[in-house]
């Protein structure tokens, strides 16, 4: 499954300059911000929708896959999956990010007349909630949870690694 969002990292990888990366990125967040999606208005934010890229470029862009579980994952056969915080950390979406979306959408479902979404430390939304704020419907990842598990053990071996030699 590729990724439906791409960072100026990922444009470098595929060949374009840094200069050149940022100035895409900050394009893409402005047609964003034009379609009507605030979110993208957030100076620190530095990823935007594959598809916004590939509008802004003409052009399909490679991006990296996003690990497949071996194992049934019932949110990937409903019509309205329901995402978690891991899903999004999974996605590279950062911390602070991953609160922000979250409670923004909450907060849009408890405007709709959804009051189960007003529990605080809850941390799960539909995918159709997060489509309303970043322009796109994230996947629901199977396993998200272990494979960023795995991501940070691989990170401690690796720093572990550097300071031993």
């Amino acid at each position: 499954m590729k990724n439906p969002t791409l960072t100026k990292d990922d444009l470098i990888a595929t060949g374009y300059g840094f200069g050149t990366a940022k100035t895409l990125i900050t394009e893409g967040k402005r047609l964003m911000v034009e379609q009507g999606y605030d979110y993208y208005t957030n100076s620190r934010l530095g990823r935007v929708p594959r598809y916004i890229m590939e509008q802004l470029l003409g052009c399909d862009i490679p991006t990296p896959e996003l690990p497949q579980s071996d194992s049934e994952d019932n949110r990937q056969t409903v019509a309205n999956p329901i995402l978690t915080k891991y899903d999004l950390l999974a996605l590279g979406y950062g911390t602070g990010q991953v609160s922000a979306l979250l409670s923004q959408a909450k907060q849009d479902l408890v405007d709709e007349g959804f009051d189960y979404y007003a529990i605080p430390n809850l941390g799960s939304v539909p995918s159709s909630s997060l489509e309303n704020i970043l322009g796109f419907r994230p996947p629901a990842l199977p396993q998200a949870r272990q494979i960023l598990r795995q991501e940070l053990e691989a990170r401690s071996l690796s720093c572990h690694n550097s300071k031993t030699q």
